[in-house]
């Protein structure tokens, strides 16, 4: 196992765009992959462990097999849709995120460098190894999918981004906002393992207490917030980007939808919270867009 070099990737990123790198074996690929992953999987619950008790995290395999179950039988999408092209994701080294990001780039048609943060990045390394076995295997170029230890990465991103089609960023709104600042691409911020909690009474701070320690079990992260009045609020904190998860709690149903209504979150809950319903955040459509063609015969 070996992290892939940043400029040999971004050097095959430069390569001509061809619109089903994958050989329409998308699928094919998916089902290897996940298969190898739960052949492995009494290493990688090892390899977890291990890689939890260095970083001080609580991830854990169950959830890694909660994603192969939601992909095992995905829906087959239309050939009306197209990859964007390349990506490059910077993530804070979460396991969950950093496979889906690779099932999503490979069904969506689209070559992705993952950037290796510190935290459980020996373990991400091993996620991503057996992926590119699979590539090799099927006869595709590995780099398709690669892992790249890059301390200057937003150096080395703004001087390649005319090789470079999107960008997402996870949980870093400084990386995020760089990017968005002083970069003409599509960037993406994702908010996935973080929770925030709203409640307007001290009635419900031992659910919030329930809620973290829940939270703690799979490594994400829980902010709450005392809500008095929603425009003041508002005037404080930054409403300027999606969040991941926000939690509700209030009797006042008018004061829960108004918060609904003004809150940028992908997955809302009011007056419950279900751990297993939260999703990842990441659309797949997000690394896809439709083409409408026109033709004439010429004569």
């Amino acid at each position: 196992m070996q992290f892939q070099n940043f400029n040999e990737i971004i050097k095959f990123f430069k390569e001509p765009y061809k619109l089903n790198i994958y050989n329409k074996k998308n699928y094919l690929l998916i089902k290897k992959i996940l298969l190898k992953i739960e052949e492995n999987k009494d290493y990688l619950q090892e390899f977890l462990t291990q890689e939890n008790k260095m970083w001080s995290r609580n991830y854990t395999i169950d959830r890694i097999t909660k994603i192969i179950d939601k992909y095992r039988n995905i829906e087959i999408h239309k050939n009306d849709k197209f990859g964007i092209g390349n990506i490059i994701a910077i993530t804070t080294g979460d396991p969950y995120l950093h496979l889906e990001l690779i099932l999503n780039a490979i069904l969506a048609n689209c070559k992705i460098m993952l950037i290796a943060n510190a935290t459980l990045s020996d373990f991400n390394l091993y996620i991503t190894s057996i992926v590119r076995e699979v590539l090799k295997e099927e006869e595709l170029e590995e780099n398709l999918v690669s892992f790249v230890k890059s301390i200057d990465y937003k150096v080395q991103i703004t001087k390649n981004q005319n090789a470079i089609d999107c960008i997402i960023v996870n949980k870093n709104y400084e990386d995020f906002n760089f990017f968005k600042e002083n970069l003409f691409l599509k960037v993406i911020y994702l908010d996935y393992g973080s929770i925030n909690v709203y409640i307007d009474s001290d009635e419900y701070e031992i659910t919030i207490d329930k809620i973290v320690d829940e939270c703690e079990q799979v490594d994400l992260d829980v902010y709450d917030y005392k809500l008095n009045n929603l425009k003041d609020f508002f005037e404080k904190e930054k409403n300027n980007f999606i969040y991941n998860t926000a939690v509700i709690f209030s009797k006042d149903i008018k004061k829960c939808m108004e918060l609904y209504e003004m809150i940028k979150a992908r997955n809302i809950f009011i007056n419950t919270f279900d751990i297993n319903k939260i999703d990842i955040g990441l659309d797949i459509n997000d690394f896809l867009f439709e083409k409408k063609i026109v033709i004439e015969d010429g004569k």
